[in-house]
């Protein structure tokens, strides 16, 4: 006919106990239509449920009936009670003279099935608790599970002051909205206003910036034109190195990366190497001129040097007397236009 439930209220702030019973028994529905009454006790709240549409069937009218619970003495020690009710048998756990949790059998209970009910019960205390078994109604006491409140006695009246106060409370949140209503309204306006300039902005930088870009472009094509007249032209460098070399003497390889020339050639072994690389740097062009060891053969020589600009410079006559200038030997490979030879 009616249910027990015990919620705990020890997380919840005093002031907001009561609507917070308020919700959790809408929030719990043991039956289609069901009629509450509750019980405030220290940190917890005692609920008790029934079907309205059964008692309205049997000519009972809720604001009268009163939980059997509500007769019983509470049990002064903590621990389980079987009691024989008005109809079928009920076990309560209690603690602290209260009640914490009911059950309801039709027939008597055994132990286990007590035992059983208390472990699913998932309350501290409760798997071990003693058992007190009762073969005779308890002794009726009303009251003694606690007052029991309608929901609508859960809402305490307030007085002139508190709604004064309420009043106030309301008029005072009313203004700091349209306060913050004001602030968000001149927010979005500056916002609004700030989007456009920086549109306006943005058009009048465009044809500044397309400019910009076409120098950009223009440079660029400038700068690859500007290493291309700087770097030497390898037909010029070899032409150089066919008035410079003596007869004799065959070029076997020419590399020109930029300004870096790597030469490999034969140079007859009774004469000083050293006399080969006074001859290349005594050109006036050729910097930087160092041989590079290679031991595959005693007439074989790799030479390294630096091209020093995009032309051969002026050499004096004096430089001109002392260095020899002959024509391309018969056994040099005829010039090409860069690579490797």
């Amino acid at each position: 006919m009616y249910r027990v439930r015990r919620i705990a209220l020890v997380d919840v702030p005093p002031g907001e106990r009561r609507a917070a019973v308020q919700l959790l028994c809408r929030a719990w529905s043991p039956f289609e239509e069901p009629e509450y009454r509750v019980a405030l006790q220290r940190d917890a709240a005692l609920l008790v449920a029934w079907d309205r549409a059964a008692c309205s069937k049997l000519g009972l009218a809720s604001e009268r009936l009163i939980p059997e619970l509500q007769f019983r003495s509470p049990k002064e020690e903590d621990g389980c009670r079987v009691l024989v009710a008005t109809e079928g048998f009920e076990a309560e756990f209690w603690r602290n003279r209260e009640l914490v949790s009911s059950r309801w059998w039709r027939a008597a209970p055994t132990e286990d099935e007590v035992r059983q009910w208390l472990s699913a019960h998932d309350v501290a205390g409760t798997r071990d608790a003693s058992i007190e078994w009762h073969k005779e109604p308890p002794t009726l006491s009303l009251g003694a599970g606690g007052k029991l409140l309608d929901l609508t006695a859960l809402v305490q009246p307030s007085g002139p002051m508190e709604r004064k106060a309420a009043l106030t409370a309301l008029i005072v949140l009313c203004a700091l909205t349209g306060a913050q209503g004001m602030d968000w309204w001149q927010s979005r306006a500056s916002a609004t206003n700030a989007k456009a300039m920086l549109e306006v902005a943005r058009a009048d930088r465009a044809p500044l910036m397309a400019q910009r870009d076409r120098a950009l472009d223009g440079l660029q094509s400038v700068q690859a034109l500007q290493v291309q007249f700087e770097s030497p032209s390898p037909i010029r460098v070899f032409k150089h190195l066919a008035e410079l070399l003596p007869p004799g003497v065959e070029l076997k390889e020419f590399e020109l990366k930029g300004r870096v020339l790597r030469l490999g050639l034969t140079w007859p072994s009774q004469r000083p190497r050293t006399e080969l690389i006074q001859m290349l740097q005594g050109g006036g062009w050729l910097v930087s001129v160092r041989e590079l060891r290679d031991a595959s053969s005693s007439n074989w020589l790799t030479i390294a040097a630096e091209v020093d600009g995009p032309t051969p410079r002026v050499v004096s006559a004096a430089q001109a007397a002392s260095s020899p200038s002959v024509g391309a030997s018969a056994g040099m490979p005829p010039a090409t236009d860069g690579g490797r030879r």
